[in-house]
């Protein structure tokens, strides 16, 4: 994310201490609101609910990000909820918008949106060696043709992904008994997701890179598929409480799958302001920002690619 630097000294608070030799523009706000934060004691759940009891409307995702410095208020109604910020926090009226500095472009995820995926993709070579497997790690099922996969996604209220639901049809090329999924953690500190069977398969093995937020698990199947059978399993991962905002949901496809379908359910306290489909064709290609996506009125996002080409398909969103 771009950033800029405010050439004006900042005003003076109470809790933001010597000003001198500190970082400026968006960085300085974000130190500033987490020190003010602090100072008050409040969680980011009740300065959202002092917020909305005040008539302003901003969620937990969009409070955390300004406070981490990953994002920061553009948009009209979040530059006004700044002024009712200064009064909750305790801080002098315009403080916040005046460490702001210059306001870059709006909407600049569109077309550039935030790193997709494909960078820890082939950190997982050295866990395949475990499932005795000769497969490109963007293709661990050669031995199976892919024709639907479901991918529907649930967020809590901090932004964080809380569950995942894979719904998988697949044909059989080749006799087979086991499908190998891989995971990987937009957020590599967050606890392990716990990982169940559904229908049509049971767990298997479980390799897990830590460091790299990859996990590879085995799903067995009750029997060997033949050559032209039809195999329908359902997986699901869930998430504990809190986690970090997150900004996209993507799936890499390895080889052309008959349909896609991706759909996101937000959180009513955190809701995006917008949301796009894109398509990326391998880790050296550019970037597809192929349409914006509707978020509806029970706050769900879908795609749906048919005939899906191999590469990165998924959805990224711009938080308020």
């Amino acid at each position: 994310m771009s950033t800029t630097d405010d050439e004006q000294p900042p005003p003076h608070t109470d809790v933001a201490g010597p000003e001198r030799d500190r970082p400026t523009g968006a960085g300085l706000f974000a130190g500033t609101l987490d020190r003010a934060i602090e100072v008050r004691g409040c969680s980011l759940n009740q300065l959202r609910d002092q917020l909305a009891s005040a008539g302003v409307e901003v969620s937990v995702s969009t409070l955390s990000m300004w406070r981490r410095g990953t994002r920061r208020p553009e948009r009209r109604r979040s530059l006004q909820a700044l002024a009712t910020l200064d009064g909750l926090l305790g801080l002098p009226p315009g403080s916040l918008t005046a460490l702001l500095g210059t306001t870059p472009h709006r909407g600049r995820f569109i077309g550039q949106p935030p790193d997709m995926g494909f960078s820890r993709l082939h950190d997982s070579r050295d866990l395949l060696g475990e499932f005795d497997v000769d497969a490109r790690p963007d293709d661990l099922n050669p031995h199976m043709v892919r024709l639907r996969i479901r991918d529907t996604y649930e967020f809590n209220a901090n932004g964080a992904e809380s569950r995942l639901l894979v719904r998988h049809v697949t044909r059989a090329a080749a006799p087979t008994d086991r499908w190998l999924m891989a995971h990987q953690a937009d957020d590599p500190t967050r606890p392990d997701a716990t990982l169940r069977a559904g229908p049509g398969c049971r767990l298997g093995r479980i390799r897990t890179d830590r460091g790299a937020g990859t996990r590879i698990a085995e799903l067995l199947f009750d029997r060997v598929a033949r050559p032209g059978e039809v195999v329908l399993f359902d997986t699901e991962l869930t998430f504990g409480p809190g986690g970090n905002p997150e900004q996209r949901v993507a799936r890499i496809l390895g080889t052309t799958t008959g349909l896609y379908v991706g759909q996101v359910t937000f959180h009513p306290h955190a809701v995006p302001e917008r949301c796009h489909q894109y398509y990326q064709p391998s880790a050296d290609a550019p970037v597809q920002v192929l349409r914006e996506i509707t978020i509806d009125a029970t706050r769900t996002a879908t795609m749906a690619v048919q005939g899906a080409a191999p590469g990165l398909h998924g959805m990224f969103w711009e938080w308020g």
